[in-house]
């Protein structure tokens, strides 16, 4: 795959569609590999119970070969040994730098064992089973960031290596029994053990001229633990007539982390001096205050979930569903930093103390001319927030749209063809900076046909060329960290796809 870095805000603080095709400064080659192989047996163990067992495989890895990235400028705050912060005017600053990642790599693979055991009975169903999963991850992370500038060369030199491993292994049962033809309930329960092993290599050197100061670091850490989850399910349901419904539930659940959100990264300190002949001389503390550290492993996230929902048909023309939904989630995982970030923090997942989301759907569709013309919308509001204290106390979760609404129309034209219309209205969002993402709507039109086993669709995307984001981190504290133009620490952005044309056809054998 050829592509380009994205674009910072350094460079275009205020972009526009201009913008949309501007390449970002720089070049990214990679070439993935793929493979997912199954071997799956069933068998009828009498006429109502079924078991079933599987073996899979699943390889993703991904090399980077020639990939560079240009940066406008290099900045490291001007700090002293024992002052607080920079930001003055003899900050470093070097020029014209490129950070070249080529020969990186990250390869995934995954072989595990699924059984289940299903048995329909006279007054509902049953089923158990048992997983096993072995999950292999390395990420060797070549990183060689050079410069050029007024006061000499600077150059950052990484090669670390991650590799880490996940065996985790479950039992779950679940029942839905029917106590009359009208009411049922549904329970469930699973339960995860999992074993972690990390490994990481980190070989790291930085060395800054005029006046020559060399910091490296080569060190090896290990790090082995184990966790315990299990979640519950409780489901009630009422059928009120022949087409309307209501039932409720309650989740606890849990994210299964993988093995390298259990390690983080902290960064070098930096303490600049201007020297009495104009020059200036960086002492680097301590390339890396631990490299990849254990004290700051995440808890494990856990979340309460609970949701009534309601469903039912008018006239056998009219759909209409409504879900209300609440879920508190306990010690949810955010990404904190980012590897290039100079100072003590660096990067890692982290955890929030509480966060909330609550909100309504709700789902409508008519239909006319015995099915030829049909209409379809949709609404979903969701107020999702961080529940810490301090500077998270009550704040929107970033990157969670507050409304979304979509309205959809589709024509039957004879027996083959298809004309259809689909628009979506997304709310504003916030990024991990706090600043608010606007809203805006996207338009779709097209046509679609079918002739046996072959299906073809056409049509136009983002009809009215509106412009929006699809990634956006407008954080100016991770350009001022290390500042570059800021493409390697995360401040830019990508602007979504204009209008276009597609084609798709499928032929199924």
């Amino acid at each position: 795959m050829y592509t380009t870095p994205y674009n910072s805000f350094a460079d275009i603080p205020n972009p526009t569609k201009a913008h949309r095709k501007l390449s970002g400064d720089g070049s990214l080659h990679n070439t993935q590999q793929r493979l997912d192989m199954s071997l799956g047996f069933k068998s009828g163990l009498s006429e109502n119970a079924t078991f079933d067992i599987k073996a899979f495989y699943h390889l993703n890895r991904i090399k980077y070969g020639n990939a560079h990235i240009n940066m406008a400028h290099l900045e490291i705050e001007n700090q002293p040994s024992g002052s607080s912060g920079g930001g003055g005017s003899n900050d470093l600053r070097f020029n014209h730098l490129v950070a070249d990642q080529s020969g990186s790599l990250f390869d995934d693979q995954k072989v595990g064992l699924l059984a289940k055991y299903d048995l329909r009975h006279s007054n509902g169903r049953f089923i158990a089973g048992v997983e096993s999963l072995y999950n292999y991850a390395k990420r060797n992370m070549i990183a060689n960031v050079s410069s050029t500038g007024p006061i000499g060369k600077y150059h950052h030199d990484s090669d670390i290596s991650l590799n880490g491993s996940k065996w985790s292994n479950a039992l779950y049962a679940l029942e839905k029994y029917d106590f009359t033809q009208r009411f049922s309930l549904t329970g469930g329960a699973r339960y995860e053990f999992a074993s972690y092993h990390t490994f990481v290599h980190n070989i790291q050197q930085i060395m800054a001229e005029r006046h020559i100061n060399l910091s490296s670091i080569d060190s090896t850490k290990t790090h082995h633990t184990s966790l315990h989850n299990f979640a519950l399910e409780f489901s009630p349901h009422f059928a009120y007539s022949d087409s309307g419904n209501v039932s409720a539930k309650y989740e606890r659940g849990f994210f299964s982390p993988s093995s390298h959100s259990l390690i983080g990264y902290v960064g070098g300190e930096y303490n600049n001096a201007i020297q009495p002949d104009g020059f200036v001389l960086i002492e680097v503390k301590n390339i890396n205050n631990g490299v990849y550290v254990t004290s700051n492993i995440p808890k494990k996230e856990t979340y309460d979930s609970f949701e009534l929902v309601w469903k039912d048909i008018f006239w056998d023309k009219v759909m209409l569903s409504a879900n209300a939904f609440y879920t508190l989630t306990h010690n949810e995982f955010n990404t904190t930093g980012n590897f290039y970030a100079l100072g003590t923090k660096g990067t890692w997942i982290s955890n929030y103390n509480k966060t909330q989301r609550s909100g309504i759907e709700l789902f409508s569709q008519q239909y006319f001319f015995e099915g030829k013309f049909n209409l379809s919308q949709s609404f979903t509001y969701i107020d999702a927030r961080i529940k810490d204290k301090g500077l998270n106390a009550n704040v929107r979760i970033p990157y969670v749209s507050n409304y979304k609404g979509t309205f959809g129309i589709s024509l039957a034209l004879g027996k083959h063809w298809n004309v259809w219309s689909q628009n979506t209205f997304y709310g504003n969002q916030k990024d991990i900076s706090g600043e608010s993402m606007k809203a805006y709507h996207l338009t779709d039109i097209g046509v679609n046909a079918r002739f046996g086993d072959l299906s073809l669709n056409a049509g136009v995307r983002n009809v009215f060329d509106t412009f929006y984001y699809s990634y956006y981190n407008n954080d100016s504290r991770l350009y001022h960290t290390l500042a570059g133009n800021g493409t390697l620490a995360g401040y830019g952005f990508l602007i979504g796809q204009g209008r276009s044309a597609f084609i798709e056809g499928r032929y199924t054998f």
